[in-house]
């Protein structure tokens, strides 16, 4: 295996591929859930009545996160 180096000589990183389920309660009770990628938003599940609702409708649409956290409250919002 040979690492790969940047042009000043820094090892190169891989790109963060891990698939990160955050299950949140929104304020309105209801529970929701953000698909992160490397940091990144790329989706979300909203409108389901327990953390397990959540987790079952990512794997109903064929989205199996490496990672799966529940919060107990709304997560702050994101600027897009």
């Amino acid at each position: 295996m040979t690492d790969t180096l940047m042009p000043d000589g820094a090892p190169a990183t891989e790109p963060d591929d891990t698939i990160t389920l955050r299950i949140y309660r929104a304020p309105i009770g209801q529970w929701s859930g953000r698909l992160l990628q490397g940091g990144e938003e790329i989706g979300g599940i909203a409108g389901c009545d327990s953390p397990e609702d959540v987790e079952q409708t990512a794997y109903d649409r064929d989205i199996y996160p490496d990672h799966i956290e529940v919060e107990a409250t709304s997560p702050p919002s994101i600027n897009r």
